[in-house]
């Protein structure tokens, strides 16, 4: 990215990202999270990375033809901690670009 962090890769973006819940009882790795936002380049693919206290995670979907995105998935949550979330996409030349961040809390 040539020396610029990906924070301010992310705050220069149009892109949303939101976590919901935004804090989660953690009872079991079976807890829903879903990840909704727009901004995104529409209809084209969408990776969320989710930094657990113990490991990376990752799951995929489309944006819509609006430039949505409304993911949901379950499995990652192992323990409780923050955990911190990236939206990804790659452009038709191969670039993966950092759309947003954001994070969410399991108690």
């Amino acid at each position: 990215m040539g020396g610029v962090s990906a924070s301010a890769v992310a705050r220069s973006s149009s892109a949303t990202l939101v976590a919901t819940p935004g804090v989660v009882t953690y009872v079991d790795s079976n807890a829903y999270e879903t990840f909704t936002g727009c901004g995104y380049r529409v209809s084209t693919g969408t990776t969320i990375v989710v930094n657990t206290p113990t490991a990376i995670s990752f799951f995929g979907g489309l944006s819509d033809a609006s430039g949505c995105v409304d993911l949901a998935h379950n499995g990652f949550i192992g323990s409780p901690g923050t955990y911190g979330v990236q939206a990804w996409q790659v452009s038709a030349h191969g670039k993966s670009t950092l759309m947003a961040t954001t994070s969410f809390v399991v108690n």
